[in-house]
């Protein structure tokens, strides 16, 4: 199965792309630190974690315009294990690290 979301990411989005979309979330975010706040602006479940579709509708609800294929690779570029949702900690990672190597092959 996620051999068949790679192949699907891979013909909709590009790293450039990628990268264009992180920094565009980090340049909105990057005067703000209280992360648990903006976390739960964007998770309607922060227990549970950020799910695609949340991520997805964050993006374009602040202006980022973005695809829901382009949402999902982002998500998966900023997890760090197989849980489907991002934790606090991982999105916090994807909204202030300046690192901006592409971590998932698509």
């Amino acid at each position: 199965m996620l051999e068949k979301q790679k192949n699907t990411l891979a013909s909709s989005v590009d790293d450039a792309t990628l990268r264009a979309l992180r920094q565009a979330l980090r340049r909105k975010y990057a005067a703000r630190s209280n992360l648990p706040r903006i976390f739960g602006q964007w998770c309607k479940d922060q227990e549970r974690g950020l799910s695609v579709e949340e991520l997805f509708m964050g993006l374009n609800k602040i202006g980022i315009t973005t695809s829901l294929d382009q949402a999902k690779a982002l998500h998966l570029n900023a997890k760090s294990d197989s849980d489907p949702y991002l934790t606090i900690e991982e999105f916090g990672k994807l909204l202030f690290t300046a690192d901006e190597g592409i971590t998932v092959d698509l």
